[in-house]
């Protein structure tokens, strides 16, 4: 072979190579591949097939009309100018499924489910919802709901028009030594921006979210900020709680021993009804209610 042509077949190698391994880059952390996703019939669920425990799935900004159940130790992150949307279509009850431990969702919007939840993190140890937007397009009841878990953080997303809450954490018995934390995010215009029920062990955190006119009426439980019920030592911080239908905070009848310190409410009709026993408080503002003892 001449010298020019084998320079050139190298080249052609080299090029390749580098093609192969743009597409195929290397996932954060565990040096496997990432998978690309763009919109199509079941093509997150066709992604979730391919790949193993964990890769990453860059979800494309688009439409997946497909509700997707998740059962790999997986991270899916939106990419693109605009949020993706994943839309049940109203024909599921939940539309994003997460039955494995430590699956992350960043950057996504999920949106179509009926009667139940748009995210469902339910019995896992662990896992992340990180800058979602939920919202009820059909008759949801959730919108994040987060069901007999270990530590789950979810952080700086958003919760919008839900018939029960915006954010749901329930049956939480152990958290194994780390902390099931809501944090920096909204919920508004839902019936209860919030509802931290049937927990007791582990460690609940509630941090500097913004529960804002959850006033839409369902049924007769009064439309509420934050709902925490039969629930003990959930620790509410930092947090704005206002113009709610009827109560900014509402700790019902066997909810015990919950620290609410330094959160601020405002335009509810009650800011805080306190029923339960050893609950207590300090660096609150409000206008209505008996306030909390102090810790």
């Amino acid at each position: 072979m001449r010298r020019g042509a084998r320079q050139s077949a190298v080249a052609i190698g080299a090029a390749a190579l580098a093609v192969a391994m743009a597409v195929a880059s290397p996932a954060e952390g565990n040096g496997k591949r990432k998978i690309d996703v763009r919109p199509g019939p079941n093509a997150i669920a066709n992604a979730l097939d391919r790949a193993d425990d964990g890769q990453v799935l860059r979800i494309h900004t688009g439409h997946y009309e497909e509700a997707v159940t998740i059962e790999k130790r997986v991270k899916l992150v939106g990419v693109g100018r605009r949020r993706p949307v994943i839309d049940a279509g109203c024909a599921t009850p939940t539309t994003v499924t997460v039955l494995a431990d430590r699956v992350r969702l960043r950057r996504l919007k999920v949106v179509g489910a009926d009667t139940g939840d748009e995210v469902a993190f339910a019995e896992v140890s662990g896992g992340v919802a990180n800058d979602l937007v939920v919202r009820d397009t059909c008759d949801a009841l959730y919108g994040i709901n987060v069901f007999n878990t270990g530590p789950i953080e979810i952080r700086r997303s958003r919760a919008l028009g839900f018939d029960d809450a915006g954010f749901y954490i329930g049956e939480i018995t152990s958290t194994g030594g780390g902390v099931i934390r809501l944090r920096g995010s909204q919920s508004h215009r839902n019936h209860r921006g919030l509802i931290v029920e049937n927990s007791s062990g582990g460690e609940i955190r509630v941090i500097r979210n913004q529960f804002h006119a959850n006033a839409v009426a369902v049924g007769l439980s009064p439309p509420t900020g934050v709902l925490i019920n039969n629930t003990d030592g959930v620790f509410v911080e930092a947090n704005t709680m206002s113009d709610n239908g009827m109560f900014g905070l509402h700790l019902s009848p066997g909810s015990d021993r919950n620290v609410i310190d330094r959160n601020a409410f405002f335009g509810n009709p009650v800011d805080i009804e306190n029923q339960g026993s050893g609950n207590c408080g300090s660096g609150n503002e409000f206008t209505t209610g008996d306030g909390l003892p102090p810790c």
